[in-house]
């Protein structure tokens, strides 16, 4: 754990942004992320950001991005990597769906029928649950901005 936190440390602090690509890429078990985070004070200053590429547990998809990589020993989601978050010293925590971004033709259709397809992706969950959640995430993979 400490040789994984030393030879990434210096790398981390650029900006005051702390930034983790993929939590499990490297191997990392979950009781070694709850620690980084908890002893995150040295790599994060007050006011500084985490930001956090990870598998989403919520996504109907979830099970390709945990299974589809060896590395990959858990998915998280909205609410548990919140409660991790905000139970080792971080004040703010946002998620966002990792969606495709138009930047020409191609990925402008991407977008649309990304748009249609959560949409009915939303409408299937608020019929099984009653709840119509405008915020959910259901990409296969969300982006966490937690800020100390």
């Amino acid at each position: 754990m400490q040789k994984i936190l030393s030879s990434q440390a210096s790398n981390w602090r650029e900006g005051r942004r702390l930034r983790a690509f993929e939590l499990k890429e490297q191997g990392w078990k979950q009781k070694q992320i709850a620690e980084a985070l908890g002893v995150s004070e040295g790599a994060v200053s007050s006011g500084g950001r985490w930001v956090i590429h990870t598998p989403n547990g919520d996504s109907p998809f979830a099970g390709r991005i945990r299974y589809g990589d060896f590395t990959h020993e858990m998915a998280f989601t909205r609410t548990s990597i919140s409660q991790v978050l905000l139970s080792s010293g971080f004040v703010k925590v946002v998620c966002r769906e990792d969606k495709p971004v138009p930047h020409g033709i191609k990925s402008a259709v991407r977008w649309i029928l990304w748009k249609m397809i959560r949409s009915g992706l939303r409408f299937y969950i608020a019929v099984e649950t009653g709840a119509a959640e405008s915020e959910c995430i259901i990409s296969q993979n969300f982006l966490v901005i937690a800020v100390k």
